[in-house]
């Protein structure tokens, strides 16, 4: 309990498994996917977000074997470099450059909220066609 308001955070995370560059839709928009090998994939080991002190929500995401490269969004992929996607209830809410984010506000009720990390071109790194991402579920109260 954190003043009047409660939340809940519970996180489901790892890399996902799955064959072939697929396409992925999502609020009417389109991202195909960047198979890497499982060796050597970037992966997400801690994605959370928590009820900032003054105002709204911060968002944490950690990653191994990946780079935040801002400056090299909407270039050439390079392996293992890019920016990360974050969706709220299936859509998308922002693209994160860095391994933090800053939400203002969110509706009373549960959210599922999913970071998925991405290619410079906006491909979605995966794993045998499944998408590289974590997922949990926020209850704001």
């Amino acid at each position: 309990m954190l003043g009047s308001k409660r939340y809940l955070v519970m996180a489901l995370m790892g890399a996902a498994l799955a064959v072939s560059p697929t396409v992925r839709a999502h609020d009417g928009h389109v991202h195909k996917t960047h198979d890497v090998v499982a060796e050597t994939a970037p992966k997400i080991v801690e994605f959370r977000i928590v009820k900032d002190a003054v105002e709204g929500w911060n968002v944490f995401v950690a990653t191994q074997k990946f780079e935040f490269a801002p400056e090299l969004v909407n270039g050439p992929n390079v392996d293992n470099k890019g920016h990360a996607h974050l969706y709220i209830n299936g859509s998308k809410l922002a693209r994160l450059y860095g391994p933090a984010y800053h939400i203002e506000s969110l509706p009373f009720g549960p959210h599922e909220m999913k970071i998925v990390l991405n290619t410079n071109g906006h491909e979605e790194y995966a794993i045998l066609g499944r998408p590289i991402q974590a997922v949990l579920t926020l209850d704001v109260q």
